[in-house]
Protein backbone atom coordinates (compact mmCIF):
# COMPACT_ATOMS: atom_id res chain seq x y z
CA UNK A 1 0.00 0.00 0.00
CA UNK A 2 1.57 3.33 -0.83
CA UNK A 3 2.18 5.70 1.87
CA UNK A 4 -0.54 7.99 0.56
CA UNK A 5 -3.60 5.99 1.51
CA UNK A 6 -2.15 5.64 5.01
CA UNK A 7 -1.92 9.54 5.28
CA UNK A 8 -5.28 9.65 4.21
CA UNK A 9 -6.57 7.69 6.76
CA UNK A 10 -5.10 9.35 9.40
CA UNK A 11 -6.34 12.38 7.96
CA UNK A 12 -9.49 11.32 8.31
CA UNK A 13 -9.07 9.86 11.89
CA UNK A 14 -7.81 13.50 12.66
CA UNK A 15 -10.93 15.06 11.36
CA UNK A 16 -13.50 12.93 12.87
CA UNK A 17 -11.40 13.03 16.60
CA UNK A 18 -11.06 17.07 15.88
CA UNK A 19 -7.02 16.61 16.52
CA UNK A 20 -5.21 19.75 15.71
CA UNK A 21 -3.17 19.64 11.92
CA UNK A 22 0.02 21.01 13.78
CA UNK A 23 -0.17 17.35 15.57
CA UNK A 24 -0.37 15.65 11.75
CA UNK A 25 4.02 15.22 11.62
CA UNK A 26 3.83 13.90 15.07
CA UNK A 27 1.54 11.04 14.01
CA UNK A 28 3.33 10.53 10.79
CA UNK A 29 6.41 10.06 12.48
CA UNK A 30 4.17 7.48 14.53
CA UNK A 31 3.14 5.59 11.47
CA UNK A 32 6.04 5.34 9.65
CA UNK A 33 8.13 2.48 10.85
CA UNK A 34 4.54 0.25 10.38
CA UNK A 35 1.46 2.58 8.55
CA UNK A 36 -0.91 0.15 8.30
CA UNK A 37 -0.91 -1.62 11.82
CA UNK A 38 -0.04 1.13 13.83
CA UNK A 39 -3.42 2.97 12.17
CA UNK A 40 -5.19 -0.10 12.66
CA UNK A 41 -3.44 -0.11 16.56
CA UNK A 42 -4.70 3.52 16.55
CA UNK A 43 -8.25 3.36 15.20
CA UNK A 44 -8.93 0.29 17.97
CA UNK A 45 -8.36 2.32 20.87
CA UNK A 46 -11.70 4.23 19.59
CA UNK A 47 -13.52 2.22 17.20
CA UNK A 48 -14.46 -0.14 19.52
CA UNK A 49 -18.26 -0.38 19.03
CA UNK A 50 -19.81 -2.73 21.64
CA UNK A 51 -17.02 -4.47 23.21
CA UNK A 52 -16.19 -4.49 26.45
CA UNK A 53 -12.74 -4.66 28.67
CA UNK A 54 -11.93 -6.65 31.95
CA UNK A 55 -10.18 -5.67 35.06
CA UNK A 56 -9.10 -8.50 36.89
CA UNK A 57 -6.12 -8.62 40.02
CA UNK A 58 -3.48 -9.20 37.93
CA UNK A 59 -4.68 -7.28 34.16
CA UNK A 60 -6.80 -5.12 32.94
CA UNK A 61 -7.57 -6.11 29.18
CA UNK A 62 -8.90 -3.11 26.55
CA UNK A 63 -11.83 -3.90 24.33
CA UNK A 64 -9.12 -4.14 21.52
CA UNK A 65 -7.68 -7.04 23.09
CA UNK A 66 -5.02 -5.48 24.43
CA UNK A 67 -3.58 -6.58 28.03
CA UNK A 68 -1.75 -4.80 30.91
CA UNK A 69 -0.11 -5.43 33.95
CA UNK A 70 -2.70 -4.34 36.57
CA UNK A 71 0.67 -2.74 38.32
CA UNK A 72 1.29 -0.95 35.40
CA UNK A 73 -2.54 0.75 35.73
CA UNK A 74 -1.92 1.39 39.67
CA UNK A 75 1.18 3.03 38.06
CA UNK A 76 -0.45 5.87 35.95
CA UNK A 77 -3.36 6.38 38.65
CA UNK A 78 -0.62 6.96 41.13
CA UNK A 79 0.83 9.44 39.25
CA UNK A 80 -2.35 11.01 38.49
CA UNK A 81 -3.35 10.76 42.38
CA UNK A 82 0.25 12.57 43.21
CA UNK A 83 0.04 15.63 40.30
CA UNK A 84 -4.01 16.38 41.25
CA UNK A 85 -2.80 16.56 45.24
CA UNK A 86 0.63 18.22 44.63
CA UNK A 87 -1.08 20.78 42.01
CA UNK A 88 -3.86 21.53 44.87
CA UNK A 89 -1.29 22.06 48.04
CA UNK A 90 0.29 24.53 45.41
CA UNK A 91 -2.82 26.53 45.03
CA UNK A 92 -3.54 26.27 48.28
CA UNK A 93 -0.19 28.31 48.98
CA UNK A 94 -0.29 30.65 45.82
CA UNK A 95 -4.12 31.77 47.44
CA UNK A 96 -1.95 32.77 50.63
CA UNK A 97 0.63 34.20 49.23
CA UNK A 98 -0.29 38.70 49.55
CA UNK A 99 3.15 40.14 47.71
CA UNK A 100 2.42 41.55 44.20
CA UNK A 101 0.12 43.80 42.28
CA UNK A 102 -1.79 40.40 41.06
CA UNK A 103 -2.75 39.09 44.02
CA UNK A 104 -5.51 40.56 44.85
CA UNK A 105 -7.09 39.57 41.24
CA UNK A 106 -5.60 35.99 41.35
CA UNK A 107 -5.05 34.03 44.80
CA UNK A 108 -9.04 33.69 45.53
CA UNK A 109 -9.25 31.74 42.00
CA UNK A 110 -6.33 29.70 43.30
CA UNK A 111 -7.82 28.62 46.64
CA UNK A 112 -10.90 27.91 44.59
CA UNK A 113 -8.70 25.38 42.09
CA UNK A 114 -7.26 23.73 45.37
CA UNK A 115 -10.35 22.42 46.40
CA UNK A 116 -11.13 21.92 42.64
CA UNK A 117 -8.13 19.59 42.32
CA UNK A 118 -8.18 18.32 45.97
CA UNK A 119 -11.56 16.97 44.61
CA UNK A 120 -10.00 15.06 41.76
CA UNK A 121 -7.46 13.82 43.86
CA UNK A 122 -10.18 11.97 46.46
CA UNK A 123 -11.92 10.57 42.66
CA UNK A 124 -8.52 9.12 41.76
CA UNK A 125 -7.86 7.93 45.15
CA UNK A 126 -11.61 6.12 44.86
CA UNK A 127 -11.60 4.82 41.88
CA UNK A 128 -7.22 3.28 42.89
CA UNK A 129 -8.92 2.03 46.21
CA UNK A 130 -12.40 0.96 44.31
CA UNK A 131 -9.83 -1.35 42.05
CA UNK A 132 -8.80 -2.93 45.47
CA UNK A 133 -5.18 -1.28 45.89
CA UNK A 134 -3.23 0.83 47.42
CA UNK A 135 -1.28 3.94 47.12
CA UNK A 136 2.11 4.33 46.23
CA UNK A 137 4.94 6.87 45.70
CA UNK A 138 6.23 9.07 42.27
CA UNK A 139 9.02 8.55 40.66
CA UNK A 140 11.63 11.47 41.52
CA UNK A 141 11.13 13.04 38.28
CA UNK A 142 7.59 13.73 38.67
CA UNK A 143 8.32 14.95 42.08
CA UNK A 144 10.59 17.26 40.69
CA UNK A 145 7.95 19.07 38.33
CA UNK A 146 5.88 19.96 41.25
CA UNK A 147 8.90 21.12 43.60
CA UNK A 148 9.92 23.32 40.30
CA UNK A 149 5.91 24.63 39.46
CA UNK A 150 5.93 25.53 43.77
CA UNK A 151 8.58 27.93 43.32
CA UNK A 152 7.33 30.51 40.59
CA UNK A 153 6.41 34.00 41.92
CA UNK A 154 5.40 35.82 39.32
CA UNK A 155 1.32 35.77 39.38
CA UNK A 156 0.52 35.82 35.42
CA UNK A 157 3.70 33.02 35.58
CA UNK A 158 1.72 30.82 37.76
CA UNK A 159 -1.64 31.40 35.94
CA UNK A 160 -0.11 30.02 32.64
CA UNK A 161 1.66 27.69 33.85
CA UNK A 162 -1.32 25.76 35.93
CA UNK A 163 -3.41 27.06 33.30
CA UNK A 164 -2.31 26.01 29.67
CA UNK A 165 1.21 24.38 30.00
CA UNK A 166 0.84 21.51 32.44
CA UNK A 167 -3.01 21.54 31.06
CA UNK A 168 -1.44 21.14 27.90
CA UNK A 169 0.79 18.58 29.07
CA UNK A 170 -0.47 16.61 31.16
CA UNK A 171 -4.10 17.13 31.64
CA UNK A 172 -5.20 16.43 27.58
CA UNK A 173 -2.34 14.00 26.12
CA UNK A 174 -2.76 11.95 29.02
CA UNK A 175 -5.51 12.33 31.53
CA UNK A 176 -8.01 12.53 28.34
CA UNK A 177 -6.70 9.71 26.60
CA UNK A 178 -6.36 7.56 30.03
CA UNK A 179 -9.87 8.27 30.68
CA UNK A 180 -11.30 7.44 27.16
CA UNK A 181 -9.55 4.78 26.73
CA UNK A 182 -10.52 2.82 29.89
CA UNK A 183 -13.86 3.95 30.39
CA UNK A 184 -14.80 0.77 28.44
CA UNK A 185 -13.31 -1.34 30.71
CA UNK A 186 -14.54 -0.55 34.07
CA UNK A 187 -17.42 2.02 33.22
CA UNK A 188 -18.35 2.20 36.80
CA UNK A 189 -15.66 3.01 38.32
CA UNK A 190 -15.03 5.35 35.46
CA UNK A 191 -18.56 6.99 34.98
CA UNK A 192 -18.42 8.67 38.63
CA UNK A 193 -14.55 9.58 37.99
CA UNK A 194 -15.50 11.52 35.12
CA UNK A 195 -17.99 13.17 36.67
CA UNK A 196 -16.38 14.74 39.14
CA UNK A 197 -14.21 16.37 36.41
CA UNK A 198 -17.22 17.24 34.55
CA UNK A 199 -18.87 19.16 37.19
CA UNK A 200 -15.19 21.13 38.21
CA UNK A 201 -14.89 22.12 34.02
CA UNK A 202 -16.38 25.77 34.60
CA UNK A 203 -13.59 26.61 37.60
CA UNK A 204 -11.02 24.69 35.49
CA UNK A 205 -11.49 26.32 32.40
CA UNK A 206 -10.95 29.98 33.68
CA UNK A 207 -6.83 29.67 34.28
CA UNK A 208 -7.49 28.43 30.26
CA UNK A 209 -8.84 31.96 29.62
CA UNK A 210 -7.10 33.56 31.82
CA UNK A 211 -3.53 32.47 30.04
CA UNK A 212 -5.34 33.06 27.03
CA UNK A 213 -5.92 36.53 28.24
CA UNK A 214 -2.14 37.18 29.33
CA UNK A 215 -0.54 35.76 26.75
CA UNK A 216 -2.55 37.66 23.86
CA UNK A 217 -2.85 40.91 25.54
CA UNK A 218 0.86 40.75 25.41
CA UNK A 219 0.70 42.14 29.00
CA UNK A 220 3.23 39.12 30.65
CA UNK A 221 7.06 39.56 29.28
CA UNK A 222 7.12 37.32 26.62
CA UNK A 223 10.61 36.61 27.27
CA UNK A 224 10.78 35.32 30.78
CA UNK A 225 7.33 33.71 30.38
CA UNK A 226 9.00 31.08 27.52
CA UNK A 227 12.26 30.79 29.91
CA UNK A 228 10.22 29.69 32.82
CA UNK A 229 7.50 27.29 29.84
CA UNK A 230 11.07 26.31 28.15
CA UNK A 231 12.34 24.97 31.70
CA UNK A 232 9.12 23.42 33.00
CA UNK A 233 8.53 21.69 29.65
CA UNK A 234 11.74 19.88 30.53
CA UNK A 235 11.04 18.57 33.68
CA UNK A 236 7.75 17.68 32.56
CA UNK A 237 9.98 15.62 29.42
CA UNK A 238 12.37 14.35 31.42
CA UNK A 239 9.48 12.76 34.22
CA UNK A 240 7.68 11.41 31.33
CA UNK A 241 10.66 9.93 29.62
CA UNK A 242 11.35 8.35 32.74
CA UNK A 243 8.00 5.91 32.26
CA UNK A 244 9.02 5.47 28.94
CA UNK A 245 10.62 1.90 30.46
CA UNK A 246 7.56 0.75 31.94
CA UNK A 247 5.34 1.74 28.47
CA UNK A 248 8.18 -1.00 26.65
CA UNK A 249 7.00 -3.60 28.73
CA UNK A 250 3.76 -3.11 28.23
CA UNK A 251 4.00 -3.43 24.78
CA UNK A 252 3.54 0.68 24.28
CA UNK A 253 6.59 2.28 23.96
CA UNK A 254 5.79 3.44 20.75
CA UNK A 255 2.23 5.23 21.58
CA UNK A 256 4.33 6.58 25.02
CA UNK A 257 6.74 8.46 22.60
CA UNK A 258 4.10 10.48 20.69
CA UNK A 259 2.25 11.15 23.55
CA UNK A 260 5.50 12.66 24.57
CA UNK A 261 6.08 14.37 21.45
CA UNK A 262 2.64 15.71 21.36
CA UNK A 263 2.41 16.43 25.47
CA UNK A 264 5.45 18.73 24.54
CA UNK A 265 4.97 20.87 21.91
CA UNK A 266 1.05 21.14 22.66
CA UNK A 267 1.52 23.99 25.13
CA UNK A 268 3.96 25.94 22.44
CA UNK A 269 1.63 25.64 19.46
CA UNK A 270 -1.28 26.88 21.78
CA UNK A 271 1.28 30.04 22.70
CA UNK A 272 2.32 30.60 19.12
CA UNK A 273 -1.43 30.36 17.98
CA UNK A 274 -1.87 33.07 20.65
CA UNK A 275 0.73 35.48 19.29
CA UNK A 276 3.73 34.50 21.39
CA UNK A 277 6.71 34.62 18.81
CA UNK A 278 7.98 31.06 19.14
CA UNK A 279 10.18 28.84 16.74
CA UNK A 280 8.81 25.50 17.67
CA UNK A 281 11.10 23.15 16.76
CA UNK A 282 14.36 24.75 18.07
CA UNK A 283 12.21 25.43 21.16
CA UNK A 284 11.54 21.66 21.54
CA UNK A 285 15.58 20.60 20.51
CA UNK A 286 16.28 23.14 23.52
CA UNK A 287 13.75 21.03 26.00
CA UNK A 288 15.12 18.24 25.63
CA UNK A 289 18.30 19.13 25.96
CA UNK A 290 17.65 20.47 28.94
CA UNK A 291 15.83 18.23 30.20
CA UNK A 292 19.45 15.93 29.63
CA UNK A 293 21.16 18.07 32.45
CA UNK A 294 18.31 19.22 34.61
Amino acid sequence: MAISSPRKAVDELLEKYGIPSWAKPYIYSYIRGNPIQAIKHAASFVEIKRKKGEVTNSHVRLPNGMKFDIKFVMHLLDMFYYGEEEISKIYLEWSSDRLGADALKYAPHFAELSEVSQGHARAVRNLIEGLGNKLSDPSKEVKDVFSFIRGIKDWKQRVVVSGLVMRKTYGIPFGYVFYKVFYPVAPEFMRSFGKVFEKTSEIVSWGEAESSSIISSKSVDEAALLAITERVLAYIYRSIRAELPYAKKQGIEPEGKLLLELAIAYPLHAMQELGMSIDIDAEIDAIKKLSKVL
